[in-house]
């Protein structure tokens, strides 16, 4: 009612952050469980100025399409990383560590909204919705997927 700008934060960028104080300034690669055979992928380098700085933007990706291809060194974050253990198979020769029981924070979802805000990075409420990677939410018996 108040029409105060919102500033539209990623829940894998939020992730990455967490990832970051364990990853020694390394990018993070974040996987999320998606449910019906599909995960939340992205990848993040730390950036002094806005937080994170995406290398691989948010996806959802079948587990097969996921790989990290042109990372010399990252750190997995997020429980996507066991739900699908070829995820590491074909990602293991750069995974530096993994913390599949790093979840998003609020502490670090306030502090990439806090960098945004002042780079007026901001929405009106009326345009602030969510971003869904996923346009299908649900699945009937029965139904192709």
């Amino acid at each position: 009612s108040r029409q105060l700008p919102v500033v539209p934060v990623s829940t894998l960028a939020a992730l990455a952050m967490g990832g970051f104080r364990a990853s020694q300034g390394r990018p993070v690669a974040c996987c999320l469980d998606a449910r019906m055979g599909q995960v939340y992928f992205a990848v993040y380098a730390p950036d002094e100025d806005q937080g994170v700085r995406d290398l691989h933007e948010d996806s959802l990706l079948q587990p097969e399409a996921v790989g990290c291809a042109g990372l010399s060194s990252c750190f997995a974050a997020g429980p996507g990383w066991l739900a699908y253990p070829e995820l590491l198979d074909r990602c293991g020769g750069v995974l530096a560590g993994l913390d599949a029981g790093l979840r998003p924070s609020a502490t670090d979802v306030a502090a990439l909204a806090h960098a945004k805000f002042l780079r007026g990075q901001t929405v009106v409420p009326a345009l602030a919705l969510p971003n869904y990677l996923r346009d299908r939410v649900t699945s009937f018996p029965g139904q192709l997927t």
